[in-house]
């Protein structure tokens, strides 16, 4: 999840420099439209990474529960 998080602050910081630089209308119309997309796609992929790390640690502590609740053989 840290990964993704400094992959997404790396291509925002990458297009933001380029649209700095940028002088036609048209280009920075087309950079900033690359940029909310790769945001939104860094975005959904924080949110599945989150669900699973909620997922697996509930998981987890279900079956401790279990271990901790179940007769000893």
């Amino acid at each position: 999840m840290v990964l993704v998080i400094a992959v997404a602050w790396l291509v925002t910081s990458l297009v933001r420099r380029q649209l700095a630089v940028a002088d036609d209308p048209e280009q920075i119309q087309v950079r900033s439209l690359v940029g909310l997309t790769v945001a939104r796609v860094a975005v959904c992929l924080r949110m599945v990474f989150g669900i699973g790390a909620v997922t697996t640690g509930v998981s987890i502590a279900v079956k401790q529960l279990i271990r901790c609740f179940r007769p000893p053989p």
